[in-house]
């Protein structure tokens, strides 16, 4: 089997790759599903993503409390994606940038395990709800409407 550089398998990344990492920046100690919903991923250095929760209600809960649009979660039945052992919600409000470097670290720290992609219907369900959020930073919506303009 042929090795590849962490900067290796990061120059095929595509919309809808899975990287399971726990993200202590964003206060996720345990390590979560993030998917990638860039449009040219491999072209840029800042990456968006979105990270998956089992614990649906408590999201729901959540976004109810800060007064979240509806659209801006999409759940995901584990039949839906052949890595989810259950059902799970993204909530895309949380959306944010990392920087490709930061993957490549975690990838040569061995603190993050690439994953088979996310179909792309379900990549397309979280652009949507990202753009639908309310508190999603500017930046990073202009990046994914300006590439949908494309």
């Amino acid at each position: 089997m042929i090795e590849f550089s962490a900067e290796q398998q990061f120059k095929v990344i595509k919309p809808g790759s899975i990287y399971y990492f726990a993200d202590e920046d964003c206060g996720l100690k345990d390590p979560h599903y993030h998917v990638v919903v860039n449009y040219n991923p491999q072209n840029e250095d800042d990456l968006i993503v979105v990270y998956s929760s089992t614990q649906i209600e408590k999201v729901l809960r959540r976004a109810r409390s800060y007064n979240y649009p509806s659209g801006s979660l999409v759940q995901v039945c584990k039949e839906e994606y052949e890595c989810f052992t259950t059902d799970s919600i993204f909530d895309c409000n949380q959306a944010r940038l990392i920087p490709k470097n930061t993957l490549i670290a975690k990838l040569k720290n061995k603190e993050l395990i690439p994953k088979p992609e996310i179909n792309s219907k379900i990549v397309e369900k979280l652009r949507k709800a990202i753009l639908s959020s309310n508190v999603v930073r500017r930046g990073i919506k202009k990046k994914l409407f300006l590439h949908n303009k494309e």
